[in-house]
């Protein structure tokens, strides 16, 4: 099917197109979502995200050499087509892949899926200058405003991203957008002469040699050895992702032949609902109804701008269609054009209201969610208080490890502990002065009684603690003494 558009063979029927693209974006949306599930599952066997990355660009390299079909079909014709693909797209495709793979590592799956919607908004800006004619109309603003809030919603109630993790989605976001718009360019709009599967070959041949710098300087080399570690089920893990791996790169260029770059973009996102959805009840991904309403709006704004940009092109085309009809079917088209003002009033005031929701959120306290974070440790005082409370038989010291630890907690609290001799009981002028003195702010003065006298009594609770502690060796011995000098007696008795 390909073979004969890359010959020069005429084009086929509207018909066919339509099946063809169907099939295109569908595959990709399939290798894609099956990608960054097993990707995450993989990772969370070993967290060795550039090496995995490595592994899964050269089996790519190898299944292309080895499969007489695939090996046959690369094609360069000429040594400038291949160095023009060559010194810009695998580096930005070995950058897209290596920064989505750290980001799982650090982050959730659905905050990478809900960031990616916002990279329309780089692309079109970066588009206006490559492509003059392309135009953004008020639909498109208001879907990629109502992405934005479903961004913010999410990333508020998200509790398993860290500052890495989101650094590295900002980095795939850029290098995602400018790698396909390379692509477009090269492959659409200044046309080089290289086959798919050429293409393949040089973003991960050449995309795996730059990860093997990379990979030293993060230290994981060293680190390869937990590779044999690996159980069944994560060797099987690895593989579909190197096979996922090969399919998505050969999907990847050949849907970019009949889309553009953000819509692109789009179309990789807007299958990730069953991503989300395996994340929140498979891997305990956030599950508040904020950040599932969140992801719901992001992902619904990423299919609304979609739908502007196809509306958007259809009528351009029919707009340039129609400039040799005569008047009066110009007035009739603008009849109809002012009928769908209201709707776009009414979709303007929704985007605003979940706009102001979403960021307005921001504002409020933060919840932790505390279903999965195990009760805190009993006090060390109630501890250290049932076991001095109990009798002691044996001659060693249970307690002896706890000395130094003692020490250090009764030196922090009070300013008359001696680290050089156990701690004495509390006294009278240590608690006269913690009386309020002249320089005391007014925070210090107005603090609660109850909690100074619940610090004193606990200070005094640990010190006769200690106090009974080292005093026991003593008193074993004294006793001791006395059973002998006892037991010496009844023999000089009998």
């Amino acid at each position: 099917m390909t073979a004969d558009l890359e010959a020069g063979a005429p084009p086929c029927s509207p018909e066919s197109q339509k099946l063809e693209l169907v099939f295109a974006v569908v595959a990709y949306m399939a290798a894609s979502a099956g990608m960054m599930v097993i990707n995450k599952l993989v990772l969370r066997g070993c967290s060795l995200p550039i090496a995995i990355c490595t592994i899964q660009m050269s089996f790519t390299v190898l299944v292309l050499l080895s499969v007489p079909s695939m090996r046959s079909a690369i094609h360069f014709g000429s040594w400038n087509d291949a160095l023009r693909w060559g010194r810009t797209v695998p580096m930005l495709f070995a950058v897209m892949l290596v920064s989505s793979m750290i980001a799982l590592d650090h982050a959730s799956m659905g905050a990478l899926v809900v960031m990616r919607n916002l990279a329309p908004v780089p692309a079109i800006m970066a588009e206006k200058f490559i492509d003059k004619q392309m135009k953004v109309d008020a639909q498109t603003g208001l879907a990629l405003l109502f992405a934005f809030s479903g961004v913010a919603l999410y990333a508020r109630n998200d509790l398993h991203s860290s500052w890495i993790g989101i650094l590295f989605m900002c980095t795939n976001l850029f290098a995602a957008v400018l790698e396909r718009l390379v692509q477009r360019k090269l492959i659409a709009l200044e046309p080089i002469d290289v086959s798919k599967q050429g293409m393949m070959l040089l973003n991960n041949g050449v995309g795996a040699i730059l990860l093997l710098p990379i990979m030293a300087a993060f230290g994981e080399i060293g680190k390869l050895g937990q590779l044999g570690g690996f159980s069944s089920w994560q060797w099987t893990l690895l593989l579909l992702s190197c096979v996922n791996g090969v399919a998505i790169s050969y999907a990847g260029i050949y849907v970019q032949k009949f889309v553009t770059a953000s819509t692109f973009l789009v179309l990789t996102n807007t299958n990730k609902f069953g991503v989300i959805a395996f994340g929140i009840f498979v891997l305990g991904e956030a599950r508040a109804w904020q950040a599932v309403l969140g992801s719901v709006i992001a992902l619904a704004g990423g299919a609304w701008y979609g739908k502007a940009r196809s509306d958007m092109d259809q009528s351009s085309k029919t707009s340039v269609a129609d400039d040799g009809k005569d008047h009066n079917g110009d007035e009739t088209a603008s009849a109809c054009a002012c009928e769908p003002h209201s709707i776009r009033y009414w979709q303007a005031a929704v985007v605003f209201s979940v706009l102001l929701f979403s960021t307005s959120s921001f504002a409020a306290s933060r919840r932790v969610d505390t279903r999965h974070v195990p009760p805190p440790p009993p006090l060390l005082v109630n501890a250290v208080t049932q076991r001095a409370n109990t009798t002691e038989t044996k001659e060693h010291r249970p307690h002896a490890h706890m000395d130094g630890a003692f020490i250090r907690v009764v030196q922090g609290v009070s300013h008359h502990a001696d680290a050089s001799r156990p701690p004495r009981p509390h006294s009278a002028a240590s608690v006269a002065s913690a009386a309020p003195s002249e320089n005391t702010t007014a925070k210090e003065f107005n603090r609660p009684r109850r909690r100074q006298r619940r610090r004193h009594t606990q200070l005094q609770r640990l010190q006769l603690q200690q106090l009974q502690l080292d005093r026991r060796p003593v008193a074993k011995k004294e006793a001791a003494k006395k059973e002998a000098k006892a037991g010496e007696l009844a023999q000089d008795r009998v």
